[in-house]
């Protein structure tokens, strides 16, 4: 090998795990830090464990649980806007009935509002003139058929 080239080697560098075990090899760094090990891995132990990393966990369940209620909270809003009030499900009997007069009585007054725009002379005086055209048409087809006094 070149001499001064290649780094340091280190025989009895040290491997730190989160879980306090260490475990001795050999590596150009004299001691690295590691999350996970074999001593704690749930691969190599059989049991299930978190690791939380910078509170990334809680992070994570906190985003679920907000995300929970949003689901609920859209739920809860297409009963009420169905039901048609907050905070009940259902509409009473009372309720609905007096929904439906009010609608009846909206339709009444929409019909007499539109009755009283509506001039009666337009359309007597449309019938009038559809009268007057159909007597005029008939005559021109008679004269039509008329035999001329020139042919005999």
């Amino acid at each position: 090998m070149k001499k001064e080239i290649h780094p340091v080697y280190y025989k009895d560098a040290v491997v730190k795990c989160a879980c306090g075990n260490e475990i001795l090899t050999g590596s150009v760094s004299k001691e690295l830090k590691t999350d996970i090990c074999s001593a704690c891995h749930p691969f190599y132990t059989g049991k299930q464990k978190l690791i939380d990393t910078a509170g990334r966990v809680d992070k994570f369940n906190a985003q679920k649980k907000l995300a929970e209620q949003k689901a609920e909270k859209a739920k809860q809003d297409a009963l009420d806007k169905k039901s048609g009030k907050k905070g009940e499900k259902y509409m009473t009997i009372d309720e609905i009935k007096s929904m439906k007069a009010k609608k009846t009585e909206k339709a009444k007054e929409k019909a007499e509002e539109t009755a009283e725009e509506t001039p009666v002379a337009d359309t007597e005086i449309k019938s009038e003139k559809k009268e007057k055209k159909a007597p005029a048409l008939k005559a021109k087809k008679t004269a039509a058929k008329k035999p001329s006094k020139k042919a005999k």
